[in-house]
């Protein structure tokens, strides 16, 4: 049994790899909500002064950093914590990570730093320069990275504040308000091919010591999607669209999409 430690383990995905990767030992941070108890994991509440000594000691192999800041709106009020979550956090992780046990460091990102420009957001400015980062270490220390472009993850039991959640509460009523006017691109991916994938590369070994991989579906509109939401479920609800409009996108044409999910947007949508 390998150990990792994870960020971010309170999040969906987060509590989803635990339960998924039951066959590894987890060690937690946890900032500010609880995470559900699973018997393979030990939560961890604060930073260890001594974070080396605490991977040699407990035989961490793998990091998996999930803990992210991705606020759009009013940004700038949060622009400290973004480049703290998203910058300095990781970069402490892998620095730390020099002469321990640690062979791994996997990230989350988003499709977003696909799509659109680098200047669009200081959340995708900071996971861009994050990467940056990422590479040196691969490089110069030897040091396997992975970086996940994840798309729109939706599963059961999600009560965040998504699309897809939203919809499935509201499914049954006869008007549903969506803040978006509908042109907005959407890559929804079912929850078990992404933890699929981060098993994949924790068991499988890559000539490449930088691997950037997306783990998402074809981009589509979401009004789009909401057509297709409303005839895989049934459903006949109509939609109100606000005036939210599109962010600027960059380059789409190649687009990278995960090969072969196990799940079709048709069997995930009719699992949740």
């Amino acid at each position: 049994m390998k150990n990792i430690f994870i960020t971010g383990v309170s999040s969906y995905l987060g509590q989803n790899l635990v339960n998924h990767l039951a066959d590894y030992k987890f060690y937690g941070l946890i900032n500010k909500s609880e995470p559900q108890d699973f018997p393979n994991l030990e939560k961890i509440y604060k930073l260890p002064n001594d974070i080396e000594k605490f991977f040699i000691q407990n035989k961490i192999s793998i990091i998996i950093h999930l803990a992210t800041n991705s606020n759009r709106i009013a940004e700038l009020n949060y622009s400290n914590s973004i480049f703290e979550t998203n910058i300095n956090l990781g970069t402490n992780l892998l620095s730390k990570s020099i002469n321990t046990p640690i062979e791994m460091f996997i990230s989350s990102g988003s499709y977003s730093q696909d799509i659109y420009h680098e200047s669009e957001s200081l959340y995708t400015l900071s996971k861009m320069c994050f990467e940056r980062i990422q590479y040196l270490f691969s490089s110069k220390y030897n040091l396997k990275n992975i970086s996940f472009h994840l798309g729109d993850v939706y599963g059961p039991k999600d009560t965040r504040d998504k699309l897809i959640p939203y919809l499935l509460k509201n499914e049954n009523n006869d008007i549903v308000d969506i803040k978006s006017d509908g042109n907005s691109l959407f890559s929804p991916i079912y929850i078990k091919d992404v933890t699929n994938q981060f098993r994949k590369v924790i068991e499988n070994s890559y000539e490449s010591k930088f691997i950037i991989q997306n783990v998402t579906s074809e981009l589509i509109s979401v009004k789009d999607f909401i057509s297709i939401y409303k005839n895989i479920r049934n459903k006949d609800f109509k939609i109100n669209f606000g005036n939210t409009q599109q962010s600027t996108l960059s380059d789409i044409d190649n687009f990278k999409i995960l090969e072969n999910p196990q799940y079709t947007l048709e069997k995930g949508l009719l699992e949740i």
